[in-house]
């Protein structure tokens, strides 16, 4: 009897291991499939455009397939899918993807298409001209590093890059809304752009930049949601049009709870984990800052 239970207890502790090795497993591949999915960028299906000089479209996805249609900088496109073929070339990793062009079907290398155009004249000599902007934060295959986050601007005119501008972003970029015109109350257009941020670093900023004489200048941030020492921290930016505002300035109101304390928004009150109210710590401040035709500055 004493041998029984004894190869019983053995057989147990052997199938307690099996299985817990298969699940160790299925955790690892389902945590490579992830990170995998998560180190390219994938292009919703849409309109798109063409990110490089002169980009070959092909009757397959891949570099080996016939050449069938040469692609000029900023022309519009529409993305019908995403392949599930990736390439690394020049530290990039992104998927292939089928696309449409004008009448014509084939594939192109996402690192040379990108969502995100704006067609303006932004040089003011009245002529339209290109900008196209690319989120390269998972762009590179280094995994989630904040190091290698950044975004790229390209100008385009006359279909040649005029202006090639980067900008490291320290942050995990998820997705980005861009906008340009002219603030009331400012004499200079703004190109904005909006980034909500991934992780541990999640939130969301608001980047101010200038466009004039071929060149492209970062003229403010403000991080308009952000966790920061125990603090959760939201701001709110008044514009010179509104009340409270003022000719030429930003005036910047932030409000942070102590999240060690309680679970809440921006009220006065909030509730603990046993619903109950109890006081919440909202830290306030207020900060103007002056524009000077090129950044703003804080005003002393």
């Amino acid at each position: 009897m004493k041998q029984k239970g004894f190869i019983f207890s053995i057989a147990k502790n052997l199938v307690l291991i099996v299985l817990a090795s298969q699940l160790f497993l299925i955790q690892c591949m389902s945590k490579t499939k992830s990170d995998e999915k998560n180190a390219i960028p994938i292009k919703k299906i849409g309109s798109a455009y063409i990110y490089g000089e002169n980009v070959l479209m092909r009757n397959g996805p891949s570099t080996k397939n016939k050449i069938i249609k040469n692609l000029k900088i900023a022309s519009k496109v529409q993305i019908i899918k995403k392949m599930d073929i990736a390439l690394k070339l020049n530290k990039i990793n992104d998927y292939w993807y089928k696309i449409k062009a004008k009448k014509m079907t084939g594939y192109v290398w996402g690192g040379l298409i990108t969502p995100f155009g704006l067609k303006k004249d932004f040089n003011e000599d009245g002529k339209k001209d290109f900008l196209l902007i690319r989120n390269a934060t998972l762009d590179h295959n280094l995994g989630r590093n904040m190091e290698s986050s950044h975004i790229e601007m390209r100008l385009v005119q006359n279909q040649k890059i005029s202006v090639i501008y980067k900008r490291k972003i320290h942050q995990l970029i998820n997705s980005i809304s861009i906008t340009y015109e002219k603030i009331p109350g400012f004499s200079t257009k703004f190109l904005q752009i909006k980034y909500d941020f991934l992780g541990e670093t999640s939130g969301m900023s608001k980047n101010f930049y200038v466009i004039k004489r071929k060149k492209i200048y970062h003229s403010f941030e403000v991080k308009l949601l952000e966790g920061e020492g125990g603090y959760q921290c939201k701001r709110k930016i008044v514009y010179p049009n509104e009340k409270m505002g003022a000719k030429n300035k930003l005036k910047i109101i932030t409000k942070c709870a102590d999240t060690t304390v309680c679970t809440c928004g921006f009220e006065n009150k909030c509730f603990n984990n046993a619903k109950s109210e109890i006081p919440c710590k909202v830290k306030e401040s207020t900060q103007i800052y002056n524009w000077n035709n090129n950044n703003f500055e804080i005003e002393k």
